[in-house]
C-alpha cells in the first residue's frame, strides 16, 4: 500500500491551491389495460403538440458497428475529449438553458437511510445517542478548500482521503486531530486505530466552508481505494447546516479524472465535480453510489464513466448546474455522454437525475448489460434525459443486453433512444399508468432499432411530435423487435417507418394517428417514402348496432396464422386514416374469414382499418394499416 508522507512547511514548500402536459396523462390512459376496448376514452380528434421553432438536424449517413466500437474501445482505453460531430448521430438544438420535462418534475430530496449517523461529534454534542457498542468509524470533518496535504492547523479533503485509505497516519496536529473523530493517536500524533484502512471512514465538509466551497485541486485526488467503506458527504443539512463541496479540477492535465472510486460499497453525495479534462467521476469499484444533489459539470470527456458492477447514480445533476440564485437549472454540459457504462459494468442503477445539455448523448450503454435506467415509479425513480446533442440514450453493441428504460422523461436530444445492434432490451412502463417513458420533441427518430437490434421491446411509452419518425427500423437483421400498447402521434414523418432490410418486426395494439407521413411504412426505401404498401384485407360488413365488424384476410393453415388487429380511424381530411384506437384482435379460419366486436361501435362512425400481423413458415409479421372501409371519405393516397 502506497503512503503518503505529510509536509512541514519549514522543510518542504507546499501543494499550493491552484428535468406531458395534461394531453400525455389523457392519452397514456391508452395501454394499460389488456381489454378490447382499451382506448376508446380517447377525443375523435387529435389535438396538436405546440413546439418550438426546429433547427432541422442534417442527414448524416449511419455510422457503422464497426466504427462505433471502435470509439467505445476508444473511450474506455484512452477517454480524452475530441471535437467535431459524429457521423449517423443527428444533433440536437444547443441552448443555454434545458427544456424543461413535459410533465411536473419533482426535485431530489435527500435520503439519509443509508448513510451512518451513530457517533458523530459535532459543536453542541453526539448527534446520535450512544447505543451498543457500534463498530469502529471515522469521522473525519474536512474545514479547508486548501489542496494541500501538511503539518498544519486544517484539515483537508485531499488528506482525508489518504486518512481513510490508510495512506497517511501522521503525524497531525491537535487541530487536525480534532478534525479526525473516531481515530485514536499515539503521543507523537500518529493513528493507531479507530479510522483509516479497513474501517469505514465518512469524510464530511465543515460549515464553517460555506453552501458551495470550491477545492480547486493541484494534482489529482488519490483514488478512494479502502477496502472498507469511504462514505463522501456534503449536504449537512441533519446540522441544519447545507454544504455542497464543489472539486474543481481545471488545473489537472489532459485526461485526468476530477475523481476516482476503485473500491466497493464507497457513497459520493452533494459533491461537485466539475472542468476535469478527462471524465468527471470514475467508478472502476463495485457497488458505489453517487447520491443526491451531486452535480458533475463541465468535465471534457464523460461526466461520469462506470466500469463496475451493480453501481448507482442517483438523484444527481449531470450536465446542469442548479443555479441558487435563479432557481433554475443551466446549461453546463460535459464533452462527451453524461453518463457511460463501459462494457465492463454490468446492473447499474441510473434514477431520478437530470442529464441534460451534454455534448455527446445522455447516457451512452455501450455493450453493457442488465442496467436499469429509471425505475418503476416516476416520481422516485424516472430521470429527466433532455437538451444533449444526439441521443438522450444510447443502446450500442450486440452485448448490450437486458437492459431496462422505465419511466423516465426523453425530450429535446438529437434522437430519443437508439439501439445499435442491442439485444433483448426494453423500453417499458413502470409499475402503474402514470409511470410511463414519454420520448418527445427530439429532433431526429423518437426511438431507433438498427444495425443488427434484435429482440427488443417497445411497450407502454408515449412518443410524439419528434422531428422524423416516430419509431425507425433500418438495416439488415435489425428483426424480431417488439412494438405494443405505444402511442405514436404528431410525428413529422412516419410513426412507424422500416426500411425495405430491416425486419420482420412486430407491431400491436397500437394508437398511431396525425403523423405527417404514414401510421405505418414497411418497405420505406428512402426516409420521406410515403407510398402505401397494404396488405390483403377487406371489411365485407359493418353492424353499428351490435358492432359487429366482419371481413376476410389470408387464410390460418399448417404452418400460416393470420391475425386481423382491428382499429378505429380518426377521420383525417389529408387521406391517412391511420389506427387511432385499438378495438380488438381476431384470427382468420381456413377460408380468411374473422369477425371482431367493437364494444363502442358508436365511437367508430362505422370507420375502421387493421394491422394484419401473424407467422409464416415460422416467421412472425406485421403489415401497414390495412385500406379503410370508408376510403371514399378518408382514402390512403401518396402523400402530396
Amino acid at each position: 500500500m502506497e503512503t503518503a508522507v505529510k509536509v512541514w512547511p519549514r522543510r518542504q514548500v507546499q501543494l499550493v491551491v491552484g428535468l406531458l402536459s395534461v394531453l400525455m396523462l389523457e392519452l397514456c390512459g391508452l395501454w394499460p389495460s389488456v381489454r378490447p376496448a382499451w382506448a376508446q376514452e380517447l377525443p375523435p380528434q387529435a389535438r396538436q403538440i405546440i413546439r418550438p421553432d426546429l433547427a432541422y438536424p442534417a442527414e448524416y449517413p449511419i455510422e457503422s458497428a464497426e466504427r462505433r466500437a471502435e470509439q467505445i474501445s476508444a473511450n474506455e482505453s484512452a477517454p480524452a475529449a475530441q471535437a467535431g460531430g459524429q457521423p449517423g448521430r443527428e444533433a440536437g438544438r444547443q441552448t443555454n438553458r434545458p427544456v424543461a420535462p413535459l410533465r411536473e418534475w419533482t426535485q431530489p430530496t435527500f435520503d439519509w437511510s443509508r448513510i451512518p449517523l451513530a457517533g458523530i461529534q459535532t459543536g453542541e454534542g453526539r448527534f446520535a445517542p450512544a447505543g451498543p457498542a457500534a463498530p469502529l468509524a471515522g469521522n473525519l470533518f474536512v474545514n479547508s478548500t486548501a489542496d494541500i496535504n501538511a503539518f498544519d492547523s486544517v484539515l483537508t479533503l485531499r488528506e482525508a482521503i489518504l486518512v481513510a485509505n490508510g495512506a497517511l497516519t501522521g503525524t497531525f496536529s491537535s487541530q487536525e486531530r480534532a478534525a479526525l473523530q473516531g481515530c485514536t493517536f499515539d503521543v507523537g500524533g500518529y493513528i493507531i486505530g479507530g479510522c483509516g484502512a479497513n474501517i469505514q471512514d465518512t469524510i464530511w465538509f465543515s460549515p464553517t466552508l460555506g453552501f458551495r466551497p470550491v477545492i480547486t485541486l493541484s494534482t489529482p485526488l488519490p483514488p478512494i481505494s479502502d477496502t472498507r467503506a469511504t462514505l463522501l458527504l456534503g449536504a449537512f443539512t441533519l446540522f441544519g447546516n447545507n454544504v455542497q463541496p464543489v472539486i474543481n479540477a481545471q488545473n489537472l492535465a489532459s485526461g485526468q479524472p476530477g475523481l476516482v472510486v476503485n473500491s466497493n460499497d464507497n457513497q459520493i453525495v452533494a459533491v461537485s465535480v466539475i472542468n476535469a479534462l478527462g471524465v468527471g467521476i470514475r467508478l472502476n469499484g463495485n457497488q458505489n453510489l453517487v447520491g443526491t444533489w451531486t452535480m458533475v459539470r463541465n468535465n471534457g470527456n464523460h461526466g461520469i464513466y462506470i466500469a463496475g458492477l451493480t453501481n448507482t447514480v442517483s438523484n444527481s445533476y449531470i450536465g446542469v448546474f442548479s443555479n441558487t440564485l435563479t432557481n433554475q437549472l443551466d446549461c453546463a454540459g460535459n464533452a462527451y455522454e453524461g453518463i457511460y457504462l463501459a462494457s465492463s459494468a454490468r446492473a447499474t442503477t441510473i434514477q431520478k437525475n437530470v442529464i441534460a445539455c451534454n455534448g455527446q448523448g445522455g447516457i451512452l450503454v455501450g455493450n453493457s448489460s442488465d442496467n436499469l435506467i429509471g425505475g418503476s415509479n416516476y416520481v422516485l425513480n424516472g430521470n429527466a434525459i433532455y437538451s444533449n446533442t444526439y441521443e438522450g440514450i444510447y443502446i450500442s453493441g450486440s452485448n448490450a443486453r437486458r437492459n431496462v428504460i422505465q419511466a423516465n422523461d426523453i425530450l429535446d436530444n438529437g434522437t430519443g433512444v437508439r439501439i445499435l445492434a442491442g439485444r433483448q432490451n426494453t423500453i417499458t412502463i413502470g409499475a402503474s399508468w402514470v409511470d410511463f417513458n414519454q420520448i418527445v420533441n427530439n429532433y431526429s427518430d423518437g426511438v431507433r432499432f438498427q444495425e443488427g437490434a434484435q429482440s427488443n421491446v417497445l411497450a407502454g411509452v408515449i412518443i410524439l411530435g419528434n422531428n422524423r419518425h416516430g419509431v425507425n427500423l433500418i438495416d439488415s437483421d435489425t428483426l424480431g423487435n417488439t412494438i405494443t400498447r405505444t402511442i405514436i402521434a404528431n410525428n413529422t414523418r412516419d410513426g412507424i417507418r422500416q426500411d425495405p432490410n430491416a425486419g420482420p418486426n412486430i407491431w400491436r395494439e397500437m394508437s398511431i394517428y396525425s403523423n405527417n407521413g404514414l401510421g405505418i411504412d414497411t418497405d420505406a426505401a428512402d426516409d420521406s417514402s410515403n407510398t402505401p404498401n397494404p396488405p390483403f384485407f377487406f371489411i365485407t360488413s359493418v353492424n353499428q348496432n351490435t358492432g359487429l365488424v366482419q371481413g376476410k384476410a389470408n387464410g390460418t393453415a399448417l404452418l400460416v396464422v393470420t391475425i386481423v388487429d382491428l382499429y378505429r380511424i380518426a377521420l383525417d381530411p389529408t387521406g391517412f386514416g391511420e389506427g387511432y384506437e385499438f378495438v380488438g384482435s381476431a384470427t382468420t379460419d381456413v377460408n380468411g374469414n374473422w369477425s371482431i366486436i367493437d364494444p363502442n361501435p358508436s365511437l367508430s362512425r362505422g370507420c375502421y382499418t387493421a394491422v394484419v400481423r401473424g407467422v409464416a413458415l415460422v416467421l412472425p409479421y406485421a403489415t401497414e394499416f390495412t385500406r379503410t372501409n370508408c376510403a371514399a371519405f378518408v382514402p390512403i393516397t401518396r402523400k402530396p
